[in-house]
């Protein structure tokens, strides 16, 4: 993994990295306005799965995918 990849999943493998980006993410920009923003959703429910994926499949290789 190269530098530049390595920082970027140490972000987002601390959780109080993803609570403060979850918080920052769920700002209202427009008190009251502001719709659902569905690919915000996808976004989070795809990088959910691809990790929940990695993770099962470290465990059943005993390898690390994402190291």
């Amino acid at each position: 993994m190269s530098d530049s990849e390595r920082v970027i999943y140490d972000a987002f493998s601390s959780p109080e990295y993803v609570a403060k980006l979850i918080d920052f993410l769920t700002l209202e920009e427009n008190k009251g306005k502001d719709q659902f923003n569905h690919m915000r959703m996808i976004l989070f429910k795809v990088c959910s799965i691809a990790q929940t994926l990695c993770d099962i499949a470290e465990t059943k290789a005993g390898i690390t995918l994402l190291a």
